[in-house]
């Protein structure tokens, strides 16, 4: 007869936790996309902690956060992992709202650049300054480029023959 060992249950307490941060997690999403206060900046800025204790939560699920510590660090680990990744969430969020601030500085780097220059040029109200880093290199198609810096600023055709 084969031993099987059956996997580790978690605790309701942990599944419980993890769910309701997740719904809140979308829920701020939603709310987010719904009325798009604060802009992309808050919501990088509170959303980060938040994955961050959501993928903490999970580990910890999976015994996956330290699996050679013992159950208890493991939990007083992710406790101060996610009441530090909260507090930041708080934090910025408080702060952020104090200043007032609804435009963004946005960085990209290499394919993200792509990504952070076509989000300049759709939305140029939501970024006060753009950088791109690194930008992957692009032939030019038949000779010419398409110049749309901005819409309602100057657009024209660069050729080779000029």
């Amino acid at each position: 007869m084969t031993n099987i060992a059956s996997p580790r249950r978690t605790p309701l307490a942990l599944d419980f936790l993890y769910y309701a941060a997740a719904i809140a997690f979308l829920g701020y999403m939603l709310f987010y996309y719904w009325t798009g206060l604060g802009g992309p900046t808050l919501l990088a800025m509170t959303m980060i902690p938040v994955t961050f204790a959501l993928f903490t939560l999970q580990a910890l699920r999976n015994n996956e956060l330290y699996p050679k510590l013992p159950a208890a660090a493991n939990y007083l680990i992710a406790a101060a992992y996610c009441l530090f990744s909260l507090y930041c969430a708080w934090y910025m969020n408080t702060n952020y709202i104090a200043l007032g601030e609804e435009r963004a500085h946005v960085v990209g780097h290499d394919w993200g650049a792509l990504v952070t220059q076509c989000a300049a040029l759709f939305r140029p109200d939501l970024f006060r300054a753009v950088v791109l880093l690194s930008v992957p290199f692009m032939p030019r198609a038949g000779g010419a480029i398409q110049l749309a810096i901005l819409p309602g600023s100057w657009t024209g055709c660069m050729s080779d023959a000029t």
